[in-house]
Order: structure tokens, then sequence, then C-alpha cells
């Protein structure tokens, strides 16, 4: 039996999730969610290779009931090197 004085439990999200096929590929899996609702996603640690200088791509899907199919995109990450304070310039 429900019952129906105590609310819903918002369903809760899920990630990231590594693929351990891929490492090079996280997924986050959100319930649908109202519209007009903000959802935000936990970070992920990346290390990268000593070949990596200037930054690489992040490519991204998003599935959504609304869109007729995936929404793909890519965000550019750029590197920049840091120099320590306790080093002379």
């Amino acid at each position: 039996m429900i019952d129906m004085a105590r609310p819903a439990r918002e369903p809760v999200p899920e990630g990231p999730i590594c693929d351990w096929a891929d490492r090079s590929r996280v997924v986050y899996k959100h319930p649908k969610m109202r519209p007009q609702s903000d959802r935000s996603m936990d970070p992920v640690v990346v290390y990268l290779p000593p070949g990596v200088l200037n930054g690489f791509e992040v490519r991204y899907s998003i599935h959504a009931d609304g869109l007729p199919g995936p929404r793909e995109g890519q965000l550019g990450v750029t590197l920049r090197q840091m120099v320590s304070e306790l080093e002379d310039p």
C-alpha cells in the first residue's frame, strides 16, 4: 500500500560511472527532470599522460525526451603552466 501522506522520493542521479573497458569514458545517469530544473554533476579527476602539453577535448552527448536525437558537442580544455610562488622569476 502506498502512503499518500508521505511525498514520493526524488530519483537519485548516478555518476560519475567509469567505463573500465574504455577508461576515457565517464557516464552520468540522471533520472527524468522537471522542466526548468537544474542538476549539477559531481566532478571527475583526470590524470593526463605526460605527452598532453597544450590541452584536450571533452566530448559529450545529452539524451532527452524532448530532443529528436542525442545532442552532441565538445569542450576544449586549454592547459597552462603554473609557476610556483617559491621560484624566482
